[in-house]
């Protein structure tokens, strides 16, 4: 295989411990559509769209605290669904 691109040293430290061109091409394209990113034009290389969806990864800012809630609220969901016996 070919070696996987090294990300921008601009990016945040924690950000470039994510190897975006280990996903595949298809998983790439799908990101790219459900985040509405600009069309590269047709048929991009995957080394195109791996540095569309680092950049707009790098871009997105996170509420930690929404997202924790968010996670332990589906948790608690998750855990009541099997103690009545659901799935």
């Amino acid at each position: 295989g070919r070696a996987p691109c090294a990300p921008p040293p601009t990016l945040p430290p924690h950000l470039q411990r994510i190897n975006f061109s280990r996903l595949e091409t298809a998983a790439l394209k799908r990101y790219r559509r459900f985040y509405k990113l600009p069309d590269p034009g047709p048929n991009p290389s995957k080394e195109a769209l791996t540095a569309a969806v680092r950049a707009h990864f790098a871009s997105v800012t996170v509420d930690e605290t929404k997202v924790i809630t968010m996670f332990v609220a589906a948790a608690r969901r998750a855990a009541s669904s099997v103690e009545a016996g659901g799935e």
